[in-house]
């Protein structure tokens, strides 16, 4: 039987459509090709193993001493140490296998947000090292990153340094930050991490722009304060 070329297309293209795996997929966000990991995020699912596969996954029992920190990079209270009670918070915690680390829980929406950016962005130098996902009734409820030793929050000198980074994030995800202030930021003597991403999305250059420009102006009432 021999079918025509315009035939045949018609038929692959109907196949394609009706097997698209799109059951429980919660983001269909495609980041533009201009970085290796730009589109990983496209692939979430809310449950089960199929978030991010090739990663550990840790128990939240497994996790101990920890301790919410402030935006200076500091334990911020150290009478307040059961991450449930803080959803969306950061905390200094240790982990098997990983020792002390960054430890953060976050509802549902904003996670699998997270962690879409996080896979955008892995080997890239944007943000802290992602080391593994963490589970409760093996539901994935948060993530553990490296902790970045010796990381201060930002100055008001540190203006250029955090712009540059903010141009990067979007040149190589098309991704605007959505929350952005100099306290999504941290600092080592030669790098510069961007955090946060729970209301990151696709964004024009304009929008990039915009970002820049309120960045700008936080860092003009730091200098004013300072």
């Amino acid at each position: 039987m021999h079918f025509s070329n315009a035939l045949l297309i018609g038929l692959l293209g109907f196949l394609s459509a009706s097997t698209s795996p799109t059951q429980g997929l919660v983001s269909a966000r495609t980041l533009p090709e201009r970085s290796p990991n730009a589109g990983k995020g496209a692939i979430l699912y809310s449950r089960g193993d199929k978030i991010w596969p090739n990663k550990p996954r840790i128990d939240m029992s497994q996790i101990t001493d920890c301790h919410i920190i402030n935006h200076a990079y500091e334990v911020d209270n150290k009478d307040q140490n059961n991450p449930e009670e803080s959803w969306g918070k950061v905390w200094r915690a240790k982990a098997p296998g990983f020792g002390e680390v960054m430890f953060k829980l976050a509802e549902e929406e904003y996670l699998i947000n997270e962690l879409e950016v996080y896979m955008a962005v892995e080997g890239e130098f944007i943000a802290p090292e992602f080391l593994a996902l963490v589970t409760k009734d093996e539901e994935v409820v948060g993530f553990l990153t490296k902790l970045i030793g010796g990381a201060t929050a930002p100055e008001a000198g540190d203006e250029d340094r955090c712009v540059n980074k903010l141009e990067d994030f979007y040149r190589k995800t098309r991704l605007v930050h959505g929350d952005i202030k100099p306290d999504q930021f941290i600092l080592t003597s030669e790098k510069t991490y961007l955090i946060d991403f729970e209301l990151s999305r696709n964004g024009t250059e304009s929008e990039m722009n915009h970002e820049i420009v309120e960045l700008n102006k936080a860092f003009g009432e730091m200098r004013k304060n300072s």
